[in-house]
C-alpha cells in the first residue's frame, strides 16, 4: 500500500502517533507519506496556527481550557460545528494532494485534516480507507462530526464517552495510541545509563517539558536536590526551549554532578528506560510512551482540557501520582525510588491498562479494510 498520512504540528503528539505508524507500515514494506495538513495551504499558515497554540498553550492555558470547553458546547451529531466548516475549505488542497499521487489509504491523527477529509467523502471523491487516530484519553470535541472507516481510541473503558458524543460503535477500534517502535526496546536501566553517560550508581529523576519545553522546572529541580534521604540525578529536558536551557544550564552549572541539562531529544524512550522515575505532563502520547517504556510517572503542569482528562484516566487505574504542589512532588519521587511495593503496584497497572503494539493493530486494520 501507498498510504497517506495527515498530521498537524500543534504540539508533538499528533505528528509522534503518526510517525509511529508510519514506521509500523514501512517495517512491513508499505510506502508512506506524512504530511503537514495545515502547510497543505502554506507553510506560512502552519507557521501562524501553531505559533499560536504554542503562546497559548505557554502563556494563557486559561484561555485554552475556555476554548476547550466552547468546543464541547457546540460539539454535536446534530450540526456541524464551525470548526467543521473552516476545515471544509481545505478540500482544494486535498484534493491537490490526491491529484499529485495515488494513494491506497488515508491515516489521520488530527481533527482538523479528519474533519477536511470527511467533506471530501461526503462529496464522493474519498473512495479509499480513512482511519483516524484519538490521540487523547477522553473523546475531544469534533470527533463525532467525522465520517472515517475507524477511529482508534486509546482504551475500552472509552467506547462508552465516545458513543454517548455521537460516534457510531462500528467506527470505534480500541487499541491504544500508536507509540514509537524504541517505546518496546527491550534494555535494562544500567545499559540504558551507559548508552547516555549518566550516572548509574543513583536514581535519576527524568524531567520531561514536552516537545515545547512546557513548565518552569527549577523549583521542581531544587525541591528533589533538597529533600533529604534522597540523592538523585537529575536529567532535563527542556525540548525546544532554548531560553529555558540555557537559563537553567546557568543556574546548574556547578553542580554537574547532579544535574544534566538536555535541549530537543530523540532519545526520549531510551532516557525513560533509564529513569527511575518520569516527570510530565499529561500528554495523550507522553503519558503514553511512559507506560510502554514502564516507567514510574508523575504528571505535572496538566493544560486544563484534554490533558486534564488524560490525568484523570490514568490517576484512576493507578499508573501515576500527581502531586499537586514541587514539594510533594519530591516526595513521591523519592517514594517510587524506596518502595518496591509502590513502584510495582504502578508499573502493573501501566502493562494491565496501556496496549504495546496500537502501530502494529492499526496497521492490520488498514490492510484489512483495503483488502475489501
Amino acid at each position: 500500500m501507498n498510504v497517506l498520512i495527515l498530521s498537524c504540528n500543534t504540539g508533538g503528539g499528533h505528528n509522534a502517533a503518526a510517525r509511529a505508524v508510519m514506521e509500523a507500515l514501512r517495517r512491513r514494506g508499505h510506502t508512506c507519506k506524512m504530511v503537514d495538513y495545515l502547510a497543505l495551504a502554506s507553510d506560512f499558515v502552519s507557521k501562524e496556527v501553531c505559533g499560536a497554540y504554542v503562546s497559548i498553550v505557554n502563556h494563557a492555558p486559561s484561555m485554552f481550557n475556555l476554548i476547550y470547553k466552547a468546543g464541547a458546547l457546540v460539539s454535536s451529531p446534530h450540526r456541524r460545528s464551525p470548526i467543521y466548516y473552516i476545515n471544509r475549505t481545505y478540500v482544494r488542497f486535498l484534493r491537490r494532494e490526491f491529484a499529485a499521487a495515488h494513494y491506497d489509504a488515508v491515516v489521520v491523527s488530527h481533527i482538523f485534516a479528519a474533519q477536511a477529509l470527511t467533506e471530501l467523502r461526503r462529496r464522493g471523491e474519498l473512495n479509499i480507507p480513512f482511519l483516524c487516530i484519538a490521540t487523547d484519553y477522553t473523546c475531544s470535541p469534533f470527533w463525532e462530526e467525522v465520517d472515517c472507516d475507524r477511529l482508534t481510541i486509546p482504551h475500552p473503558d472509552l467506547a462508552q464517552e465516545f458513543m454517548d458524543h455521537g460516534v457510531e460503535p462500528r467506527r470505534l477500534l480500541p487499541c491504544g495510541i500508536p507509540v514509537s517502535g524504541a517505546c518496546n526496546t527491550l534494555i535494562s536501566h544500567t545499559e540504558a545509563r551507559q548508552q547516555l553517560g549518566l550516572p548509574a550508581d543513583r536514581p535519576l529523576v527524568l524531567l520531561l517539558g514536552g516537545s515545547m519545553g512546557h513548565g518552569s522546572q527549577k523549583d521542581l529541580i531544587d525541591a528533589l536536590l533538597a529533600r533529604k534521604r534522597f540523592s538523585p540525578h537529575i536529567a532535563v529536558v527542556c525540548g525546544s526551549n532554548e531560553k529555558a536551557k540555557a537559563s537553567l544550564e546557568k543556574h546548574y552549572s556547578k553542580r554537574p554532578d547532579d544535574v544534566t541539562i538536555l535541549g530537543f531529544e530523540k532519545r526520549v524512550p531510551l532516557l525513560m528506560r533509564a529513569a527511575s522515575v518520569t516527570f510530565t505532563k499529561p500528554g495523550g502520547l507522553s503519558s503514553t510512551e511512559a507506560a510502554v517504556v514502564n516507567t514510574p510517572l508523575i504528571f505535572t503542569n496538566a493544560i486544563p482540557g484534554c490533558e486534564t482528562h488524560n490525568q484523570e484516566f490514568f490517576l484512576a487505574r493507578g499508573m501515576a501520582y500527581a502531586p499537586d504542589s514541587v514539594w510533594a512532588q519530591s516526595k513521591a519521587a523519592r517514594l517510587l525510588c524506596t518502595s518496591a511495593e509502590n513502584l510495582e503496584a504502578m508499573l502493573t497497572a501501566q502493562r494491565a491498562h496501556v496496549p504495546q503494539n496500537a502501530a502494529d493493530v492499526i496497521c492490520d486494520e488498514l490492510e484489512a479494510l483495503r483488502a475489501r
